[in-house]
């Protein structure tokens, strides 16, 4: 028995309520699952190779996030997609998998945070900008000065700015 051919099988819980005054917040929580043993995948908790954590029970490892939303735009804290994802992914006919999917090349094109990063700070510009949209983020790695790794090491941070005409993709927008 095979989990999920061209992507794992998912398990998540998300919400969003209005707080009023044009401002909402929201939570997403999403982890894979293996259908066949019950195991779920590992996460990186520090954006490093070498601090990985999970493989036995569930773990939100896919998106982890929390997040405000209102007329100046929104703010999405947790465990997310990388603004390099988004730039492969948002544009690709393809999308991940498949014959002329980007993830066969995602690893050389951004390292450990090439799709997800963790501990990120994300502001998105408001949706009412006339078809411009963007974000920043910054991801902090959380390494202790005495890991091992380079304190600065797993931090990391970009800005993605575009123009689209029409009714925006879904997967263009966050």
């Amino acid at each position: 028995m095979g989990s999920g051919a061209n992507s794992t099988s998912r398990i998540g819980f998300r919400g969003s309520g209005d707080l009023g005054g044009g401002l909402s917040a929201s939570f997403w929580l999403e982890g894979a699952t293996f259908t066949d043993s019950g195991s779920c995948g590992t996460t990186s908790t520090n954006n490093q190779t070498t601090g990985t954590t999970g493989g036995g029970g569930l773990t939100f490892w896919r998106r982890a996030t929390v997040g405000l939303a209102g007329a100046c735009g929104g703010l999405r804290l947790g465990r997310d997609y990388s603004d390099q994802y988004y730039n492969r992914f948002g544009f690709d006919p393809f999308g991940n998998f498949g014959v002329g999917g980007s993830q066969a090349n995602a690893g050389r094109l951004g390292g450990p945070t090439h799709t997800r990063a963790s501990n990120a700070n994300r502001y998105f510009l408001p949706p009412k900008l006339g078809g411009v949209y963007g974000k920043g983020q910054i991801e902090l790695g959380e390494n202790a000065s005495n890991s091992g790794e380079t304190h600065g090491d797993g931090k990391s941070g970009g800005v993605r700015v575009g123009y689209q005409s029409g009714a925006p993709r879904g997967r263009c927008r966050p």
